[in-house]
This record gives structure tokens, C-alpha cells and sequence, in this order.
């Protein structure tokens, strides 16, 4: 008698059990952790309808170059190519009044060869340091698009941007929008900027304006053309992504 008492306990608490778990499962809300992601990380949408990547112009690398803007020390992946070659655009590309001893140690950080560096530095000290203050200046954030086109991990890659500058001296006088591509290769424990190799990637159509209105506005038609041919057709936007503070 004990032992059926006993039988009958055991199976009424089992009932229990999964009338709760039942219960929980029914009334389990709808999962709010935000926007479902992809393998690489990057949301399903972003401002421009592209993935959003956890990439952050401005951030990212181990420390801060020694002009105090650019961060340096990157890992092989090819996550971190693209990120490094992002933060490198605007490295010498604005015409603010250049410390020449900053860039000159910050360059062989960025750069992979003495070329590359000599020729960078030449471009600063000669175009840039001639220039007005703020004459050039560079938006990698304004649409902050990339698409990693070639990456070989912890050898090279071939990042593509679309980026934003303005060009006020009286020679120029234009604001643009456009893509541009940077090759980086992995010197030294990090990835470093060089010139890129021959190769065939359709950029699309530049957007352009008088410098005297600022930076090009980006809005959708902008992005279109973007991502439009010089003899009109469509480009693919597969493989394209957005940082995570694009303007």
C-alpha cells in the first residue's frame, strides 16, 4: 500500500513538472534582443539598406597613432583589414595645419613600404601643407560603405569604400561623393596601407557638387547612382555593408 501511495506521488509530481514547463513555454515572449544577424555579425538592415557591421570609423586597433587621430595594431582577419583600412583614408587627406613630426612617425605605422611612406609624406608636405586650413577634408563615415573585395587572411586585402570629401582650393572647388579602394597587406604584425594592384572593380558613378555647399547629402538617389554604371546599368550591391556610425 505504501509503495502504490508512493507510485502515485511520484507520477503527480511529474504531472506538475510539465504542466509549469508547458506553461512556460506557451507564454515565452518573442525574442526582443534586436535585429536577427547574419554569420559575420552585421544586422539584416541598415540606414542605407545595406548589413550593418559592428565596424566603427575612428575605432577599432590596439593604440592611437602618434598624430592623435589614427588608430594603428590590427589582428589578420579580414574583418580587421577592413577596419584598418577605413580608419586609414583620412590619414593625410585633410587639410588642417599638419604637425610634420606627427605624421612623420605615424606614417610608417600606416604605410607597408618606405615608398608608400615617402610618397605619402611628400603628398602632406606639399599639397596639403600648401593647402588653406580645412581646404580638403575627408568623411570616410558619409555613406561609410565598404565591400571587401579580395582578403586573404593575414596577407592582403582589397577594401572598396565609399566615401565623402570637399576640395575648396580656387583650382578645384567640388564636393564629392564616390568609391575608392584601398589595398592593405599584413607587415609587421598588423595591416598597412600600400598602393593597390591593377584590378577590375566597377565603382560606379562620382557625385558631385560646388564645394561652396559642403559635403554631398547623402540621400537613397545618391546611393543609387552610386551604385550605378557610367552606361546606366545596375550595379551588384552583394558583399556591400555599412559601419555602425555611417552619416
Amino acid at each position: 500500500m505504501r509503495r502504490r501511495w508512493w507510485i502515485m506521488g511520484a507520477g503527480l509530481i511529474v504531472v506538475i513538472v510539465a504542466a509549469v514547463i508547458l506553461t512556460v513555454v506557451l507564454n515565452r515572449p518573442e525574442n526582443t534582443a534586436g535585429p536577427e544577424t547574419s554569420s559575420t555579425g552585421a544586422a539584416t538592415t541598415g540606414k542605407y539598406g545595406f548589413p550593418v557591421s559592428p565596424i566603427r570609423v575612428g575605432e577599432g586597433g590596439r593604440e592611437l597613432a602618434p598624430d592623435g587621430k589614427t588608430r594603428v595594431g590590427y589582428g589578420p582577419s579580414c574583418q580587421e583589414a577592413a577596419q584598418a583600412a577605413l580608419n586609414y583614408y583620412s590619414f593625410g587627406r585633410s587639410a588642417e595645419k599638419p604637425d610634420m613630426d606627427a605624421l612623420t612617425k605615424t606614417a610608417p605605422m600606416i604605410y607597408a613600404t618606405q615608398d608608400d611612406v615617402t610618397s605619402k609624406l611628400y603628398f602632406v608636405s606639399t599639397v596639403i601643407g600648401e593647402a588653406a586650413p580645412g581646404a580638403l577634408q575627408v568623411n570616410v563615415a558619409a555613406p561609410g560603405l565598404f565591400n571587401i573585395a579580395k582578403c586573404t587572411e593575414g596577407q592582403s586585402a582589397l577594401v572598396v569604400l565609399a566615401v565623402s570629401s570637399t576640395d575648396t582650393r580656387p583650382s578645384t572647388n567640388i564636393a564629392e561623393t564616390r568609391m575608392t579602394a584601398v589595398q592593405v597587406n599584413y607587415v609587421d604584425g598588423t595591416w598597412k596601407e600600400t598602393y593597390p594592384d591593377f584590378y577590375e572593380f566597377d565603382t560606379g558613378q562620382e557625385v558631385s557638387q560646388p564645394a561652396s555647399e559642403g559635403f554631398v547629402k547623402i540621400t537613397p538617389e545618391v546611393i543609387n547612382r552610386l551604385f550605378t554604371s557610367d552606361e546606366g546599368k545596375p550595379l551588384s550591391r552583394d558583399g556591400w555593408f555599412e559601419v555602425s556610425n555611417a552619416q
